[in-house]
């Protein structure tokens, strides 16, 4: 799994595009695994704060290999 600042979206929409570009070209190579990927950083990413830009470059990536499933929203955080 890759590591990203949650407010810095080229980055992040770079590595994601390299990604999902390189799966999508080779037939052979297992989606599954970078679909459970990118949920999981999405999953971070919204548990963390980030902004709709970051979250909406994961789901996009989901969706282009397929996953057509949404995840469940964080529960809010509360201020201390």
């Amino acid at each position: 799994m890759f590591k990203f600042d949650v407010h810095e979206v080229a980055p992040l929409k770079r590595a994601v595009t390299e990604l999902v570009v390189s799966a999508l070209s080779d037939a052979s190579r297992p989606k599954a695994e970078l679909v459970a990927e990118l949920r999981q950083l999405e999953t971070r990413a919204r548990a963390f704060g980030a902004g709709a830009h970051i979250v909406q470059v994961l789901v996009s990536g989901r969706r282009l290999l397929g996953d057509r499933e949404d995840l469940p929203a964080p529960p809010e955080r509360r201020p201390a």
